[in-house]
């Protein structure tokens, strides 16, 4: 079979340009129209859309917003449905990821600037951080394993995970990093509800690439912080 070919823009074909910037902008706004109405049932009615949603579109068959939570049964059960191989291959990466994130820490610092005048830099991780793990067609254990291990590097103390229709390989992962605090919800009321509660002043982590994951990381949520699982302050 031939390999498609890609076709390579010149930056002088302003033409060319104009005409991918301008499908990105129509997906975002076909995006908008889809979103915004989610966000405003989700900012309205609260847990009962969310449940309303999840039963739409995640094959969630309760009827509570506490049903949402994967029980800690549930997780063990699909500890035991992954092959050892996949476990094998979740601790090497695992370690990985953690070697190269502690290397990526951004450190702490005091310098006399001046006479009398000292200036430094504090480094403190958030309290709380959300992260989405998409299961649409796939699940992608591996987006838990980038998002979730950055924060524990950092110190975060509470990490909670939304995904929908979660997969057993996604639980296993969980279980594998020590996190227990799985709902199963996704799009975007997922990451309105990270950024609202049941984890307030959240940092949503999100690696989502369709249309309206891409809407949702250019809307402002309430105590989401876009981006790091750190805070720096001078």
């Amino acid at each position: 079979m031939k390999a498609p070919s890609i076709p390579i823009l010149s930056s002088s074909d302003r033409k060319a340009v104009e005409r991918v910037f301008t499908r990105r902008a129509r997906r975002l706004e076909g995006a908008e129209r889809t979103v915004i109405p989610i966000l405003a049932a989700v900012r309205r009615e609260g847990d009962r859309a969310l449940v309303r949603y999840a039963r739409k579109w995640d094959s969630f068959t309760g009827t509570s917003a506490a049903r949402l939570r994967v029980s800690r049964e549930q997780i063990n059960d699909a500890t035991k449905k992954v092959s050892p191989e996949f476990r094998r291959a979740v601790r090497a990466a695992s370690q990985n990821i953690r070697r190269f994130c502690r290397l990526q820490m951004p450190q702490q610092w005091h310098k006399s600037i001046a006479p009398g005048v000292r200036a430094g830099q504090l480094v403190r991780p958030l309290e709380s951080v959300g992260c989405y793990i998409p299961a649409g067609r796939y699940p992608l254990p591996s987006t838990l394993l980038m998002t979730a291990i950055p924060a524990q590097v950092a110190g975060v103390s509470r990490i909670a995970v939304c995904t929908p229709r979660p997969a057993a390989e996604i639980l296993a992962v969980a279980a594998a990093l020590g996190i227990d605090e799985i709902y199963t919800v996704g799009g975007a009321p997922a990451s309105l509800r990270l950024s609202r509660g049941p984890v307030p002043n959240t940092m949503a982590a999100a690696s989502t690439v369709n249309r309206e994951a891409s809407f949702m990381k250019r809307t402002p949520l309430s105590g989401a912080i876009p981006c790091g699982a750190m805070k720096n302050s001078g």
